[in-house]
């Protein structure tokens, strides 16, 4: 039973309960057989990727645009934004660039996370559009050129900040978790 109906909680129980459960399945090629995650695992991805936001400044209630295609990472990412009072904004890579501008010109979102440098270059031309934007995060490697003032990160850099951050501070994750209200925006 939850305390309180948050995707803090959702995730910290879960993760609780059901440690070794398989909290996931996916493929990681197309023709191989599945891999398991379990609760655990699940949830020190989350609360990496969570803290590891928190540590390049996102604060509850921002909102984060997430442009990817289902696999192994939407869940984990998802709830790591929303774990720590983020908001997903999220899309599927076949977004268009018109969609693309739309969302994040009116989201406001001070960080997006990219599934690949394709959907990078559909947006490119955009970006001075995007007022709050300072931060983009690729899912899977990439190194498009960038203006100046935006900052771009791998989520495999972002794992590793949160990774330190909780080394460092183990109570953190606790600490944003426990300020989300049940009524807060999770996703739009």
């Amino acid at each position: 039973m939850l305390s309180r109906y948050t995707m803090f909680e959702l995730l910290t129980k879960s993760a609780a309960k059901y440690t070794n459960g398989v909290a996931q399945m996916y493929r990681p090629d197309k023709n191989s057989p599945y891999a398991k995650i379990t609760f655990q695992q699940f949830f020190e991805k989350a609360r990496a990727i969570g803290l590891g936001l928190d540590a390049i400044g996102l604060k509850r209630g921002d909102k984060v645009g997430f442009i990817a295609d289902v696999g192994q990472n939407w869940l984990p990412v998802s709830m790591g934004i929303n774990a720590i009072g983020g908001v997903d904004v999220p899309r599927g890579t076949d977004a268009t660039a018109q969609e693309l501008t739309y969302i994040f010109k009116h989201a406001d979102c001070p960080v997006i996370i990219l599934d690949n440098e394709k959907v990078y270059q559909s947006i490119a031309a955009s970006l001075g559009l995007f007022e709050h934007l300072k931060t983009i995060i690729f899912v899977n490697p990439a190194s498009p050129q960038t203006p100046s003032n935006i900052t771009v990160y791998s989520l495999k850099d972002i794992i590793e900040k949160g990774n330190a951050a909780h080394a460092a501070n183990p109570e953190r994750f606790g600490e944003l978790g426990a300020r989300i209200a049940e009524d807060d925006l999770v996703t739009i």
